[in-house]
């Protein structure tokens, strides 16, 4: 009988038994052995058992044999270096046999050399196999130099390609020298910070802490400001801009590698950087209490300030203010510079538009965008006193009169301001009135002053008021008492219509009552006829009652001869008769003629004449 045992050759443990054969006389045997790894190196030996039971046990023979594999042609190691000062960590990714043809990786070898920089020559050299799958750690190495890794898998069969070489510094000890620290500006908005480093660091990855801070703002003063530092990192590079400057300043720019166990002196690797002037970016503030503006119909006055505090946004040297007036209308302008901190403009036009530009001057100029606008308007002139002011009717019923008056520009004003004073007691009534046309009088004012004392003499005082002008302008004035007057005669008498035997007119109400208006009287008298000895006859008078005042009134007269001539007075009564207005008028001397007559327009009255006041 025939016994295989076989094992793993780098496996301690027992031989493992496959299977028990009979074999028969026969001078040697093949044996097929399945479900072998690849790229594994066995260990195979073979018992034979004699017919009386007894083997070779004692004296097997050994032989080893290694089964055949296949390594990847892209084989990804994904090296990975970490550096301190005496160290190199080694991490790479763990290969798997993925495919049955694939080699067993049975461990990897790591190559450190320490590369002479300037003629990348190799110098020190290690060789180390390691089974950990995870990484490796080279120790005991010199700071501030430059080596090279490069991982290669091993299996049973041999090695696999190598790695790519991969390269990194360690860090760096102790002080590193920094020169030749400059700064170049770049387009006004930002410095570039240059630097160079010791030669023997030149290719050394450095990191690097830039720190900077304002050490003066000239804008505000030449002393040195406290500040804190603000810093910036740098990578592996001798180059770093700094941005959001503040022109017109001085800072301090500290350039310092990071270095394990290094600190480095404030006062070495810095240098002071002034930037340039700009345009200013402060805006001047308006003072708004009582007496930082006013505006008037010719004149405007304004004051301003600006946040000392933020004077470091000047950007130069403060020169004053640009000051632009513009005439919005015209489209005109003044501008002129000032020191101050107030302007007054005189000779200005009445109610115009405006707007007061101020800008922060500065050694560069100022900016056109960084101005206080002030729109205004000045006031309308002062308001010229009432026209046409006149007491035109009394009650002494009611205690009242009625006053009227014209006012030239109606768009202006928002209301009048009346006062009546009364001379025999030198006391003043005071009453405020919107602007209300009056109803018979539709282009003038009107008003009733009331509760005044019958026989006192008042002197009415009345001015107009606006929006600009609130306490009102210039005043006029009429005096008055109770005592009535005669009415002025009936205003534009004339004739609507004409007939044979009627007569019909229109007036209008007289201009002045000087009383309480109570009636009209209209009276009519025949001063020729188409037949003389019937002429002459007196009509009798009219009476019209007044119950509100119009600014028209009418009436017809009948009963009248055609073809006859007419006399008719119109007055105005109040306690006493006033003065009349007088027409003449013929009428028609039939129907019929009368029909042609109106047709071709032959009736016009006649010149109208004024009676003295009948007692």
């Amino acid at each position: 009988m025939l016994i295989i045992q076989a094992k793993i050759t780098s496996n301690e443990s027992e031989f493992k038994q496959l299977e028990l054969k009979e074999i028969k006389q026969q001078n040697s045997v093949t044996e097929i052995i399945d479900n072998l790894k690849p790229g594994i190196s066995y260990s195979f030996g073979v018992i034979i058992v004699a017919e009386d039971g007894n083997s070779n046990i004692e004296d097997i023979k050994i032989v080893n044999y290694t089964t055949k594999c296949l390594f990847s042609r892209n084989i990804n190691y994904g090296v990975s270096l970490l550096s301190g000062t005496d160290y190199i960590n080694v991490t790479w990714n763990k290969l798997n046999d993925q495919n049955e043809e694939d080699c067993y990786i049975t461990g990897y070898l790591l190559k450190l050399m320490m590369v002479n920089t300037p003629l990348q020559q190799q110098g020190f050299s290690e060789e180390v196999i390691s089974n950990d799958n995870h990484g490796y750690v080279f120790e005991n190495l010199l700071y501030g130099e430059k080596y090279s890794v490069q991982v290669t898998a091993i299996s049973a069969t041999g090695q696999a390609k190598s790695s790519e070489i991969s390269y990194i510094y360690t860090e760096p000890y102790g002080s590193v020298q920094i020169k030749n620290i400059k700064a170049k500006l770049n387009q006004s908005s930002s410095l570039v910070i240059t630097w160079d480093v010791d030669e023997k660091y030149a290719n050394t990855p450095l990191h690097y802490n830039i720190k900077y801070k304002i050490n003066k703002h000239f804008s505000c003063s030449s002393e040195v400001i406290t500040n804190i530092w603000t810093s910036l990192l740098a990578y592996n590079q001798t180059r770093i801009e700094i941005l959001d400057l503040i022109p017109n300043t001085q800072y301090v720019v500290k350039v310092d590698p990071k270095i394990k166990g290094y600190t480095y002196n404030d006062n070495i690797n810095i240098i002071f950087v002034k930037t340039p002037i700009s345009n200013p970016k402060l805006t001047p503030i308006m003072i708004n209490d009582a007496n930082g503006s006013y505006i008037t119909n010719q004149s405007a006055y304004f004051s301003w300030t600006i946040n000392k505090t933020e004077c470091s946004k000047l950007n130069g040297l403060f020169q004053g203010y640009q000051v632009i007036l513009k005439d919005i209308v015209e489209g005109t302008q003044v501008s002129n510079l000032t020191t101050q901190n107030t302007v007054n403009y005189d000779g200005l036009k009445p109610s115009t538009k405006y707007e007061l530009q101020i800008y922060v001057l500065t050694n560069y100029g100022y900016n056109s965008e960084q101005g206080l606008l002030i729109p205004f308007k000045t006031i309308t002139k002062f308001l010229e006193p009432v026209d046409e002011l006149i007491v035109y009717k009394k009650n002494l019923k009611r205690k009242s009169i009625g006053i009227r008056w014209s006012y030239p520009d109606e768009n202006i004003v928002n209301g009048f301001i009346i006062s009546a004073i009364d001379e025999n007691i030198n006391s003043t009534k005071q009453i405020t009135i919107e602007p209300e046309r009056c109803v018979v009088w539709p282009k003038l004012y009107c008003t009733t002053f009331e509760n005044l004392i019958p026989n006192h003499q008042y002197t009415i005082k009345i001015k107009a008021k606006s929006i600009d002008y609130p306490t009102g302008g210039f005043t006029a004035s009429v005096v008055s008492n109770f005592s009535d007057g005669f009415a002025d005669k009936p205003e534009n008498l004339r004739t609507t219509d004409v007939g044979s035997t009627h007569i019909s007119l229109a007036w209008d109400i007289p201009w002045v009552f000087n009383g309480v208006l109570k009636s009209f009287i209209v009276n009519t008298e025949e001063i020729s006829s188409k037949d003389i000895d019937k002429c002459c006859d007196s009509q009798p008078d009219l009476e019209i009652q007044i119950t509100e005042e119009l600014p028209t009134y009418n009436c017809t007269i009948n009963d009248l001869k055609p073809g006859s001539t007419y006399s008719i007075g119109v007055l105005s009564k109040t306690s006493s008769y006033g003065q009349t207005n007088r027409i003449q008028v013929t009428t028609l001397s039939t129907p019929a003629v009368a029909e042609d007559v109106e047709n071709d327009q032959l009736i016009t009255p006649a010149t109208q004449t004024s009676d003295e006041p009948e007692n």
